[in-house]
Parts: structure tokens; sequence; C-alpha cells
């Protein structure tokens, strides 16, 4: 197991060891029987000759929105729903273990596809999926281990907590997580002011926007500096990166985006494209196939440092480092801070995933015992 690895080549000598390698066979054989193909739907759809297509009612646009259509690529892309499939898998007894633990995980957490991590393409299995809260704790006691040292690599840590509301719509469920997600971040009196139109957000709370205009030299003159609000952070790449920051007015900076910065990687390889994001929002199904709201931290390595870089043009490249502080939880209405009905910030330290999992519990979110 990958927790029992001490560093990256052992852990990659093993996973070659079990899965096979490019020079080594697996000593895992996989089958799979299509039982049902399912059906092909687009994800969105233009509705009273608008320009800009709407999210489906089953497809969160939160999540969905890359594959919904633009004025620049108008093609409407389509999901494949209610595929089934028969996995066949033949091992060793040795390595029985690992391919287990892999498949529980797999079916659980995982899913096929794009966006996996925010739910789409999520799996069920009635043989991998627990019969209730209890056994889904007790289920994560027998695949990890408690009893080693962080790696530079994602780990199956909790936090998970799960929403129960005792139906069977894995969609409502699904929705359930990510609504939460998009609340904390951009939802009215939480991630940002009331807009004056209630058709228009108001101005956000969070220090990215202010960081940037302060960085860039750019600022649209009705939006005075915000005094309270840090302008030197980037809490939110704590979420995954790339962030796009597109500004709504022309005087505003230009669309620009978060990318992760590795210090300690070498001269080629010090900027990187992409950071999964350490949290997976998705539909959790019982053996009774009920649904359950899940959200799940895996552990991961601190980001430490970060670049802003314009999408367009040939403008600098800008290095921060500011992603967890207490100052981004101490200033009034931050959304790390106190809640209105609370007496301790949601995150002292400054932390968004911190943050966020207490703003999960604060909306009916129960952390799963262990």
């Amino acid at each position: 197991m990958g927790a029992d690895c001490k560093d990256s080549q052992v852990l990659a000598d093993r996973e070659g060891e079990i899965w096979g390698t490019t020079e080594r066979e697996s000593r895992v054989q996989l089958s799979v029987d299509i039982v049902s193909e399912g059906m092909s739907e687009e994800c969105a759809s233009r509705t009273g000759g608008s320009k800009f297509p709407k999210p489906n009612q089953d497809y969160p646009g939160y999540v969905i929105f890359p594959f919904q259509g633009t004025t620049q690529d108008p093609e409407i892309k389509k999901a494949q729903k209610g595929v089934i499939f028969n996995l066949h898998l033949a091992c060793p007894e040795e390595v029985r273990r690992d391919a287990e633990t892999a498949l529980w995980a797999f079916c659980n957490f995982g899913g096929l596809g794009a966006r996996t991590r925010r739910g789409c393409g999520a799996l069920f299995c009635k043989d991998f999926a627990p019969s209730d809260r209890s056994e889904l704790g007790k289920a994560i006691q027998k695949y990890r281990r408690n009893d080693t040292p962080e790696h530079p690599w994602p780990e199956l840590f909790t936090a998970l907590h799960i929403k129960d509301n005792g139906n069977s719509n894995a969609i409502s469920a699904w929705k359930q997580s990510i609504q939460t997600l998009q609340t904390f971040r951009q939802g009215n009196d939480i991630g940002r002011n009331p807009g004056e139109d209630p058709k228009r957000p108001g101005r956000s709370r969070w220090p990215e926007p202010e960081t940037i205009r302060k960085i860039t030299g750019s600022r649209d003159l009705k939006h005075q500096r915000m005094a309270a609000v840090p302008d030197d952070g980037f809490p939110r790449a704590d979420f995954g990166l790339p962030i796009i920051f597109q500004f709504q007015s022309n005087t505003d900076p230009k669309v620009s985006q978060l990318l992760p910065y590795f210090p300690e990687k070498r001269a080629d390889e010090k900027e990187g494209n992409r950071m999964a994001s350490p949290l997976i929002l998705r539909p959790l199904l019982f053996k009774d196939g009920k649904a359950a709201s899940m959200i799940l931290f895996l552990r991961t390595p601190p980001l430490e440092a970060v670049i802003l870089q314009p999408s367009r043009g040939d403008e600098n490249v800008f290095y921060r480092m500011d992603i967890v502080d207490k100052r981004f939880a101490s200033y009034n209405k931050s959304p790390l801070g106190i809640p209105e009905n609370g007496t301790l910030p949601r995150s002292a330290k400054g932390s968004v995933i911190e943050g966020f999992l207490s703003f999960a519990k604060e909306n009916g979110f129960e952390e799963v015992n262990q």
C-alpha cells in the first residue's frame, strides 16, 4: 500500500510490481463486460434564443461549465449516463489487499471521465458500498494506515464528511455537495457582498481580487480599495489550480490565471500547469441505494507558492507565497472568520480547506467517526 512506502521511488517501484510498467507485466488481470452503454445527452441547452447555453437540470453549472459551450466554442459536450459494467479482476493472494484497497477507494471516492473530483462519472458497486455511516468509518480504518508520516503524494486521510438526507436521489446528493462549495466561495453574504442588482453579484470578500489589482496596478475607479480585505494573498489556491480570474470592467485587470509553483523542483519543472484539488465532492451510495452528499479531504503536500500569469499578452509573470495566513481570517466579514451565529473563526490559521470544512458542518455535514 502507498502509505507503507518511504519515498516516491519506492512507491513507483511498488506500483510497477503490482500493476505493471512498460517493461514489466501486471500481476493483476482485468477484464470488463459492458452490461449497458447507458444514454448520451447534452449537459446544457440554449433556450429562448439565448447565446449562452444554460446547464440542464441534472448538471450543476459550477462543475460542468467547461463542457456547456461558449460563444467562442459553441459545441455543447455530451455526458454518458447510466453505464453498467462488470469488472473482473484476478491476482495472486500476496497482492490481493493492494488491489482490493484500490478498488474500494475507486468505487466509493473515484469516477470515470473528466472532473471526477467534483463528482462527474461517480461509481457505485454494491459489493464495496458501506451499509451505513458506521460501516464506512470502519472501512476507512481497515484500508488506511494512521502510523505513517506524511508523504509527497495524496493520501486517504480524513476529514470525511457526509450529509445523509435518507433519499435515493444521487443527483440531488451530488448537487448538494457542489452547492455547499459554491456558496462558500461565491455565495451572497458569504464569499461576496450582496449586490445592488439582484441579478448581479456584489464584490468578492476574498483577498485575490484586491491582490491582483495591487500586483497589476489596474483598478476600475468604481471599485475602490476594500480596506479590510488583505491584498497580498491567494488562499483559494488550496482548492486546486489553475484558477481563472476574469474581472467585469475593462479598466480592471485583464484575464489572468493562477498556477502552482514548486520551489524545490528543477528550474524547468518549477512552474506547473495544474494542481489537483484535495477535495472530492460527490454522491456516496449505501448498499440499499440511498444516497448521501460527501466531502472528502485528501492529505496532500502543502502548496508553497503560486504564479499569477496573464492568459493573454506578453506581460510579466508575478510570483507570490501567501496562501495560508491568520490574517485571512481576522478581517471583517472574512469567509474564514467568525460566522454570523458563531463565536470562533471557521479557520483561525487562515486555511481555506479548514474553513470550508467548518462551513460544511454549519450546513448539516457530519464528520464520519473512525
